[in-house]
């Protein structure tokens, strides 16, 4: 009688270590689906850290470009949405400043459009001084519609 109440027992515990199992498994589950929910918006964020920084270079280079043609820094002032064609490429010909403003402010525009999504920019200035603020306009969810993303930086020449 004693060797059928241990057997018994054991019956009794038929299937609980299989449970077990499908219980760690489904943790196990439940803690990887959110480690890669952390890991894709840290992929996100990094992505839009890169736009942003990529839109702070480009400001510095207009700004550097309108410092090194001051005299006619007014020239580079842009609204949203304009489309800036050069009619002289001012790395073979000598130009006028002018004509430097123009072409410098196209190839800037190129190189926006290449570098950011969704890009768009305005150069301003300040009423009666020589302060000037760059905004530029970027999609860094890349979802290619509803608001954009601003980064606004200010100078003065």
């Amino acid at each position: 009688m004693l060797e059928n109440r241990s057997f018994t027992g054991l019956k009794l515990q038929a299937g609980a270590g299989l449970i077990e199992v499908m219980v760690a498994v489904l943790v196990l589950g439940i803690g990887l689906l959110g480690l890669m929910n952390l890991q894709n918006r840290s992929l996100q964020l990094n992505q839009q850290a890169y736009l942003y920084s990529q839109a702070s270079n480009l400001a510095w280079d207009i700004m550097e470009r309108m410092g090194a043609n001051s005299a006619v820094a007014d020239s580079y002032l842009l609204d949203y949405g304009a489309a800036v064609t050069a009619s002289t490429d001012c790395t073979s010909t000598n130009c006028s400043a002018e004509q430097l403003a123009q072409w410098d402010q196209a190839q800037w525009l190129i190189d926006l459009n290449k570098s950011l999504p969704l890009a768009e920019a305005s150069i301003t200035q300040a009423v009666g001084l020589r302060e000037y603020t760059i905004s530029i306009r970027m999609d860094v969810e890349r979802k290619g519609e509803g608001e954009l993303e601003q980064l606004d930086i200010g100078f003065r020449l």
